[in-house]
C-alpha cells in the first residue's frame, strides 16, 4: 500500500509541475492572445477590452489558478480560432487518438512479443536475425518517413488503403503500423532479452531435463516470468504512442489530438495548445502510474515490502 501511495503522490506532483510548465511556456512565447481573439484590424481599445475580459491583465499566478479551476470544472476555455468551447472538440479528437493508439499498441504488442519469443527460442538462427533486423529497422526509421513510405506504396501505387481520414477500418491500418512500428521494435528487443534470461534459469533447465512439454515450459513458465519488464515497456510505449500521434496524424491527416495540436500551433490558438498538451501529459502520467501498479501486482518482492 505504501508503494502505491508513493507512486500516486509522485504522479500528482509531476502532473502539477507539468501544468505549471505548460501554462508558463504558452505565456512566454511571442504573440498576444487578445490581439488574435479581437481579430485583424481591431483597435487598441478593443484589444485592451478583450485582454481584460480574458483576464490577461491580471498577475500570472492568478491567471494560472483560474485556468486550473476551469480545468477541474471541465472548462478549457474558448478557442481563439473558432470562438467555440474547446472541450467538445478536444474530447472528440482525444477519442480518435486513443482509438488509433490502441490499434497501434495492439499491433506492436502482438507482433513484438511474438517476434521476441521466437527470437529467444531460436537464438542465433535465421529467425533471430530476422527479428532483430525488424527491430533495428523499426527503431531507426523516423515516424514521418515511415508514414510517407506507407502512403506512397500502399495508397498511391497499390491503392489498397485510403490515404487520409478514419471513415472505414481500412483507414486505420497504415496509421496503426506507422505509429506502432517503433514500439514493436522496442517490445521485440525487450521480450527477446527477458526470455533469454529466463530460459537460462535453473528451473527452466530442470523442466527441460525432466521432459516436460516445451510449449508448457516456454509459454506458461518462461514467458510468465519474463513478462514483468515487458509489461513495463508496453506501458511506457503506450504513453509514447499518444505523444507520437502528432507526426502520424499529420502525415495521414487523421482527425486526432495530434493533428489538432499542430493546427492549433499554426493558428496560434493558445488555449487549445494548452488543453492539448495538458491532456497528452496527463495520459502519459496516468499510463505510467498504471504500469507501476501492474509492476507492483506482478512482482512478489514489492508486494511483500508493502
Amino acid at each position: 500500500m505504501k508503494y502505491v501511495l508513493k507512486r500516486l503522490c509522485s504522479a500528482v506532483i509531476v502532473l502539477f509541475v507539468m501544468s505549471v510548465v505548460i501554462f508558463l511556456i504558452i505565456h512566454w512565447i511571442p504573440g498576444d492572445p487578445a490581439e488574435i481573439y479581437a481579430g485583424t484590424g481591431a483597435s487598441a481599445s478593443t484589444v485592451e477590452t478583450v485582454r481584460k475580459t480574458m483576464g490577461l491583465d491580471r498577475p500570472l499566478v492568478v491567471q494560472y489558478v483560474d485556468w486550473l479551476k476551469g480545468v477541474f470544472q471541465g472548462d478549457f476555455g474558448i478557442s481563439l480560432s473558432t470562438k467555440e468551447e474547446i472541450l467538445p472538440t478536444l474530447a472528440t479528437k482525444f477519442i480518435n487518438t486513443l482509438q488509433l493508439s490502441v490499434y497501434g499498441a495492439a499491433f506492436a504488442i502482438i507482433c513484438g512479443i511474438g517476434l521476441g519469443v521466437l527470437s529467444a527460442l531460436y537464438h542465433n538462427t535465421i529467425i533471430d536475425v530476422f527479428s532483430m533486423l525488424v527491430a533495428i529497422i523499426g527503431i531507426s526509421m523516423p515516424v514521418y518517413w515511415v508514414g510517407m513510405l506507407l502512403v506512397m506504396v500502399f495508397s498511391i501505387q497499390l491503392g489498397i488503403f485510403p490515404v487520409t481520414g478514419n471513415e472505414t477500418w481500412l483507414s486505420y491500418v497504415l496509421p496503426s503500423i506507422c505509429i506502432g512500428l517503433n514500439s514493436l521494435a522496442v517490445i521485440t528487443r525487450m521480450t527477446r532479452s527477458s526470455m533469454l534470461e529466463v530460459l537460462n534459469e535453473d528451473y527452466i533447465v530442470t523442466a527441460v531435463a525432466k521432459g516436460l512439454r516445451k510449449p508448457s515450459i516456454y509459454f506458461v513458465h518462461a514467458l510468465k516470468n519474463a513478462m514483468i519488464p515487458i509489461i513495463t515497456t508496453i506501458g511506457m510505449q503506450f504513453g509514447y504512442l499518444m505523444g507520437g500521434s502528432v507526426l502520424t496524424e499529420t502525415v495521414f491527416v487523421y482527425p486526432g489530438l495530434g493533428k489538432y495540436l499542430v493546427d492549433s500551433i499554426q493558428a496560434r490558438d493558445y488555449p487549445a495548445i494548452q488543453a492539448s498538451l495538458l491532456v497528452l501529459v496527463t495520459v502519459f502520467i496516468i499510463v505510467n502510474f498504471l504500469v507501476d501498479l501492474a509492476y507492483f501486482m506482478l512482482n512478489p518482492r514489492l508486494r511483500s515490502e508493502g
